[in-house]
């Protein structure tokens, strides 16, 4: 699967993979928040260990795009940290920086409100 690193500015980066037989393309955006649980009764628990760690898959709505997106949410809660780790797009090209930013952007806010 072809792998590139995406700088969106000084400071950030995302890793972007395409999968060409799916025709999808996963950015591994990275957002950490403090939060204990997460609150979306819309978000379905992948997996879970003892109770501590628990990884969710959360559909998005992305208004930047103009599409819903797969997002993948790890929750910590004996540390009180939640990490966006992935977002999953269906999409034949890949997001440009600006457009990366954006979804970025939104997926905080969504963490926000949904801690």
């Amino acid at each position: 699967m072809p792998t590139r690193s995406i700088w969106l500015n000084n400071y950030e980066r995302v890793t972007e993979v395409f999968s060409p037989e799916l025709n999808t393309y996963v950015y591994f955006i990275d957002i950490f928040k403090q939060c204990k649980v997460l609150k979306n009764l819309e978000c379905k628990e992948i997996s879970s260990t003892e109770g501590k760690l628990s990884l969710f898959s959360c559909e998005l709505k992305v208004e930047a795009i103009n599409s819903a997106v797969s997002l993948e949410v790890l929750v910590d809660s004996e540390h009180d940290i939640t990490q966006a780790i992935s977002v999953h797009f269906s999409r034949s090209l890949p997001l440009d920086p600006q457009l990366l930013m954006k979804v970025k952007e939104e997926v905080s806010i969504f963490l926000d409100k949904n801690c």
